[in-house]
């Protein structure tokens, strides 16, 4: 096996790494979001206090785009080093 093609096999096994940790991120995020859906829709009070409430509905209505362009904001300076990757050229590298 030549060099080319040993690096061609890590630069697979980073690139399924990565993946399978998005995934896991994504799956959390998605678990977290379905409980506080439950919580929120089988307790009368909490229900009450955001249906019921403009001032609280809309809050948290600005609150959750706030956060998420603050969160796209972040994500978009991040260095590939801190997301776990080698700067994009494996990705790049794997494409060819």
């Amino acid at each position: 096996m030549d060099h080319a093609s040993a690096t061609m096999g890590q630069t697979q096994m980073r690139q399924n790494t990565l993946l399978s940790q998005v995934y896991a991120w994504m799956t959390a995020g998605l678990l977290v979001t379905s409980i506080v859906a439950a919580i929120t829709a089988y307790s009368d009070v909490i229900s009450a206090f955001v249906f019921d409430n403009v001032v609280a509905f809309f809050g948290l209505l600005i609150l959750e785009f706030v956060l998420v362009f603050t969160l796209s904001a972040t994500a978009a300076r991040l260095s590939p080093r801190s997301c776990g990757s080698s700067g994009g050229h494996d990705i790049a590298a794997a494409t060819l």
